[in-house]
């Protein structure tokens, strides 16, 4: 038994609703599933023995200045530098004396991001080629005054980093090598300014 040109075009028209439907479905379970949005560890400094200074009281001044292409590109960091920073002084600066005090002083903090220029040859068709280079660096300086006498003392330090991130990096892959870099930068900060101290301010440690 033969079936009609009518009756296959029912058929068809039915099959294709019913296939529509689906591709919607299967469209909205996508849009509905959360992203998988890596938690990284808190950057901390607590492990370290704390540096107790012969003054009073300690500040924080953040003299960084911003524009909003900064705050566009730090937006786009897993973990702030400036942050770390300030997790720095609250972890390892402590006060011990009965008089004077210090600021912990940041003083400049400078993220770029440049497009690297991409190979468009056949042979950069099929490599994996890096895509974008950020340049970290942070600068901060630590001032001790006397009330008494009104002698100063300062110790200086600064951090570069560079890394450079292939284009087939999925969003967690690339949030992971900008959390690596600013932990890295961070630690170099810590260890410059800690030489620093023991150099310029050994008098004033406790």
């Amino acid at each position: 038994m033969s079936i009609g040109k009518k009756a296959v075009k029912i058929i068809v028209s039915k099959l294709l609703k019913k296939a529509q439907i689906l591709i919607m479905l299967s469209l909205l379970i996508g849009c509905e599933t959360p992203t998988n949005t890596q938690r990284w560890p808190e950057v901390t400094f607590a492990h370290l023995p704390p540096i107790t200074l012969d003054v009073a009281n300690i500040q924080l001044v953040n003299k960084q200045r911003t524009s909003e292409k900064f705050s566009q590109i730090m937006y786009r960091l897993p973990i702030s530098p400036a942050m770390g920073l300030r997790q720095w002084a609250r972890d390892r600066l402590r006060s011990g004396g009965q008089s004077g005090s210090a600021q912990f002083i940041i003083q400049n903090i400078s993220v770029t991001k440049t497009a690297l220029i991409q190979d468009k040859s056949l042979k950069g068709v099929f490599t994996k080629q890096q895509s974008d280079r950020y340049d970290f660096q942070i600068t901060a300086n630590l001032e001790v005054i006397s009330d008494l006498t009104g002698e100063r003392g300062q110790a200086f330090a600064s951090a570069r980093r560079s890394i450079t991130i292939r284009e087939d990096l999925s969003l967690n892959d690339r949030e992971r090598a900008l959390f690596e870099a600013v932990n890295q930068l961070l630690q170099d900060f810590n260890n410059g300014m800690q030489t620093a101290i023991d150099k310029h301010l050994v008098a004033w440690t406790l």
